[in-house]
């Protein structure tokens, strides 16, 4: 694949793409989406219950006041089992022979293109499954003024044997350090 297939001015002269692929669709558990899920269980079955003993007292006014924590707690729970497969039908992996790429394209929201140059300091980690993850990365999250590391890959993949070999390939050819991102 070249530039001319729709990567000019993102590929640099010379850098092909030998993989390229697309998370498979569906749930995952995970802790965060556990919790953000029986938070939002909560959250919107607390506001289900004052709207029902307000309903049940006639007061129309403050039934109504609830309603805004009932939205609130649906959208937690809609946050932890719709958005992420949603996500993942619009989100793209690319890899080259210099870095890889993760792009998404909500529709109607955003469109954004993070790279990764892959270094010989990277850690490659393929998690192993029905659906792989292959992890090159790590970023960095300042939550409360801690510094918190999470890993970044191309996760829940078919491929993920054979884009572990490519990125192993890849480092093994490198021969420039890993570049430092801030975000």
């Amino acid at each position: 694949m070249t530039a001319r297939d729709g990567w000019d001015g993102i590929l640099e002269p010379g850098e092909t793409v030998p993989w390229q692929g697309q998370p498979v669709p569906g749930f995952t558990l995970a802790a965060r989406t556990i919790t953000m899920f029986v938070f939002g269980l909560v959250f919107s079955g607390s506001a289900w219950f004052t709207i029902t003993i307000m309903v049940s007292m006639d007061k129309v006014l403050l039934w109504m006041l609830g309603l805004p924590f009932l939205a609130a707690g649906l959208s937690m729970i809609a946050g932890a089992t719709v958005w992420p497969p949603y996500l993942q039908k619009y989100t793209w992996y690319t890899l080259t022979q210099k870095r890889a790429m993760i792009a998404t394209a909500v529709p109607l929201l955003h469109r954004r293109l993070d790279t990764y140059p892959i270094s010989t300091e990277n850690e490659i980690a393929l998690v192993d499954g029905a659906l792989q993850t292959v992890y090159f990365a790590t970023g960095v999250d300042r939550r409360d003024g801690q510094e918190v590391s999470f890993k970044i890959g191309f996760e829940r993949i078919s491929e993920g044997h054979k884009v572990y070999r490519l990125l192993c390939d890849i480092q093994a050819k490198a021969q420039y350090p890993r570049q430092r991102r801030n975000r």
